[in-house]
């Protein structure tokens, strides 16, 4: 049995992450999750382990390069 990876993929524009959620999902190895809102994916890591994060840069909420930094910050308080 193959692992299967989790992707998080966080972008404000529906149609970018339903687009990619598509795509991502082909390969049956992939479980896909997508937030609209940075904040959202951030509280989620807390419960979900991922493999993968597909960033936007610039969102309204939230920049993404701070959501990397907080992405970062929790990893390392997980570890």
């Amino acid at each position: 049995m193959s692992k299967k990876y989790s992707i998080l993929v966080i972008d404000d524009e529906i149609e970018i992450l339903d687009m990619l959620s598509r795509f991502l999902s082909r390969n049956q190895n992939f479980a896909v999750q997508t937030f609209s809102n940075p904040v959202s994916a951030l509280s989620s890591l807390n419960s979900t382990k991922c493999d993968l994060v597909l960033l936007d840069i610039i969102m309204p909420q939230m920049n993404g390069l701070d959501v990397l930094e907080k992405f970062k910050y929790l990893i390392v308080l997980s570890s």
